[in-house]
């Protein structure tokens, strides 16, 4: 099933024509500049709330909110809007970069599943 990309959002930032992509699976938003429309380039990836539904891009105010469509009270997952501010500035949030190998090429990463959402009860 992939990531199951479930909807898009465009807008124009100042100069920066950026598509939004919703990962319902991942519950993630990945930001694209498409100014090169044959050659997209990732910007970023954003964390969202379980399950993004839907994205509406403000760039009057360089904003863009991201609803999750997941709610589920017993679970103890809410819905949720999520606001993100485009900046300049290095994202606080935690990231993972790989190094390199004494070859130069990068170590893959893998079995990286405790970074996902979980919406199930787990055994204590």
């Amino acid at each position: 099933k992939g990531n199951e990309p479930e909807n898009v959002a465009f807008g124009v930032y100042g100069k920066d024509e950026l598509l939004f992509v919703n990962s319902e699976r991942g519950s993630f938003t990945a930001v694209y500049d498409i100014k090169e429309k044959d050659e997209p380039e990732l910007i970023q990836v954003l964390p969202t709330g379980v399950g993004p539904e839907g994205s509406v891009t403000i760039p009057d105010r360089n904003l863009l909110a991201v609803a999750a469509e997941v709610d589920n009270r017993g679970d103890k997952i809410r819905s949720v809007i999520t606001i993100y501010e485009r900046a300049f500035s290095s994202p606080d949030y935690p990231t993972m970069m790989s190094e390199d190998r004494d070859d130069g090429t990068p170590i893959p990463f893998s079995a990286l599943s405790g970074l996902a959402a979980e919406t199930r009860d787990l055994p204590k």
